[in-house]
Parts: C-alpha cells; structure tokens; sequence
C-alpha cells in the first residue's frame, strides 16, 4: 500500500509536471459539503438525483456538459470549452485555456484539473494519511476535508517546473479505486477558482453496474481543430485532416441508452449551439439555424444521412466542407459504416455551395 500510494503522488508529477502544470491561485475549493451550495440544474433544482442510475444530466449546472469515465467509474460536469485528454491509462486532464493565454507551449491564463484514476485491493484515507504524512517530504497542509459530500485528503505538492503549487484531493469512496483530484489555475484575483469549484462539486464515483449502464450511453461526435484560430491555443489534437482542419473525436452522454447510436449521435450534434464543444471547435452550430438532420440508416457499410433545408452563406474554401467533415466523421466513427451518403431535401449533395442541392 505504502509504495503504491507513494508511486501515484509521484507518477502524477512526472507525467503533469513539465507539459501542462500552472500556477495554483490561493483561494480553495470550499470544503465544506453542508455549506456548499450544490449547482442548480438545468430545470433550476439544486436536489441530488436519487439514483445513480438517474438522467447523468440531473445535477449538470447550466452551460456545462456532462463528461463520463465509465472505466475509472466517476463522472463530472464540464463547461463546453473545456477540453478532455488522457496523457496515460487511467489519467484524464481537464483543461480551459484562456483569452489572455500567451504561449503556445504551456498555459498562462487558464486551469487544468486532472484525474488520476488506480486500482486498489483495499485503502483507506487513515493509512494514506499516515504514510503521506511520514513517508513523502513533497507533500504539505495535509488535512482532511470533505467534498461534493465525499470525504477526502487534501495535501499540496510543487510542481517539478517552476516549483510552484498544485493542490490535490485523494477520495477513497469504496468502489475498488482511489483518485486523486489535482486542480492548478493561473488567473488575476482568482478569477477561475468559481469554475473550478463547480467542476470539482459534480464529481460523482460509481460502481460496477451504474458503469455499464453509463457506457452504453456514451456516443461520438465529431468537432474540429481550427488550427490557425488564435495563438493563445495549446494544441493537442491529433486527429485525421480534412480540408483545413483536424477532426477531433468527442464524447457525449445520452440521458439513456439507445438502440439506435448513429440517430443519436448526428442528433447531438445538431443539437449543440455552442460554438466550442471540448474545447474544440463546433461548425455545424452556425449552421443548424437553417440546416436540420432528419434521420440516419445504414446498410451494408454505408450511412445515409438525411438532411432538410440549407447550408446557408458560407465564408470560403476553408468554411466549404466543415458541416460535411462533421456529419461525415460523425459516422465513421462507427465501425459498422464505411462510406456515407448525404441527402438534402430528398437530393444526394456533398454539402458544399458546388454540391447538388445547394
């Protein structure tokens, strides 16, 4: 136990330390669950869901999405221009880059929270204390503390660039796994410690069925990686290029599970009317005032995607093909689909203004 916990401190620090570790700002999340006010909801109900198994939407504040890890068996909530990545198995960052970012290689204005996900036969937080405490110099203000209603062991750890401050929270809550939650900002007056606290305050843990369950609501969408959009961006993606762009393959979670995936993906997609959805870039949102999906088959390897009205005004070559990439890689991100075929008002077109049907 001593080894295996001494090893995530230090694992997270090797693998978050030098790309992407940024200034901690001084106020703390509130740790205090009976005096922190939980998000309201979409319908504006601050009431827990009953149920684990509940809509995954029930606690999401407004204007964030809900994010899932069905394999390390938690969920979170997440404002649309956060983007997700996994640097290694079982560790997920959560990442804002902000307007006033100045470098293109590490963040300057923004927040990271990372997730580090591991296994364990048996733990408590009393042992890890008691090892952290007595084993591991690196790590100071150690203290227990609760939050989103878990109990948790806040510590303090410097990053191996810049020496500077990362806070950590360590849960054990039962369910075969312990995470630790590392959060570091950079901002003037702490102006994303408010958005930080929200994200860390929807972290749920589940179990091995509510896992299942959430999995097989989880369904892809296609976005894209502008790349010559401001370079206060810290670009990662490495998806396939299509015309100017990367597409980068995000993950959404149904209220349910369905029968029909496809449906419920290019569903999602026109339902989004962020312009940034993971932090990646949302074409189809500036069109789907005018252009509506209507419904989606596939047979023998090819996707027919049926579309009503028009693209509208588009501003280039680069702009010509987005709406298509996104549709297109959409679904193709399914291995049942090999080709696809697109059709406006009943008319095959290539979504393009040279396209029949424009």
């Amino acid at each position: 136990m001593k080894s295996l916990s001494i090893g995530l401190v230090v694992l997270i620090l090797a693998t978050l330390g030098v790309a992407y570790l940024v200034q901690n700002d001084t106020a703390p999340i509130p740790e205090d669950s009976s005096s922190t006010t939980t998000p309201p909801t979409q319908n504006g109900s601050n009431n827990e869901p009953s149920d684990e198994t509940s809509s995954p939407s029930a606690d999401i504040p407004n204007n964030f999405r809900h994010h899932a890890e069905p394999e390390q068996q938690y969920r979170i909530a997440l404002p649309y221009d956060v983007d997700v990545s996994s640097p290694q198995p079982g560790i997920t960052r959560y990442r804002y880059v902000g307007p006033n970012n100045e470098s293109s290689s590490e963040i300057t204005d923004g927040y990271t929270i990372t997730i580090a996900a591991e296994a364990v036969d048996s733990a408590d937080l009393d042992t890890l204390e008691s090892e952290l405490a007595e084993t591991n110099e690196t790590v100071e203000e150690l203290r227990r503390t609760t939050i989103a209603g878990e109990s948790a062991l806040r510590y303090v750890t410097k990053s191996a660039l810049g020496n500077r401050p990362i806070t950590h929270y360590a849960f054990i809550p039962g369910n075969g796994y312990r995470y630790d939650l590392s959060i570091s900002t950079y901002a003037q007056d702490n102006a994303y410690q408010s958005t930080v606290d929200t994200i860390a305050s929807t972290l749920r843990f589940i179990d091995t069925s509510t896992a299942v369950a959430l999995r097989s609501r989880i369904v892809p969408i296609a976005m894209l990686d502008y790349g010559e959009v401001g370079g206060q961006y810290v670009r990662e993606s490495s998806g396939k290029e299509r015309g100017c762009d990367k597409v980068v393959l995000i993950e959404h979670v149904l209220d349910e599970a369905t029968t029909m995936p496809l449906t419920a993906s290019l569903e999602q997609l026109f339902a989004h009317n962020k312009d940034t959805v993971g932090g990646w870039q949302n074409f189809i949102a500036s069109r789907n005032d005018t252009l509506s999906f209507e419904s989606a088959t596939v047979s023998d390897g090819t996707a027919n995607v049926y579309l009503a009205g028009e693209l509208g005004p588009l501003g280039g070559v680069c702009d010509n093909p987005r709406a298509a990439i996104q549709i297109e890689e959409t679904a193709l991100a399914y291995d049942t689909v090999d080709t696809v075929k697109l059709y406006l008002n009943g008319e095959q077109t290539d979504l393009t203004p040279s396209g029949r049907g424009e």
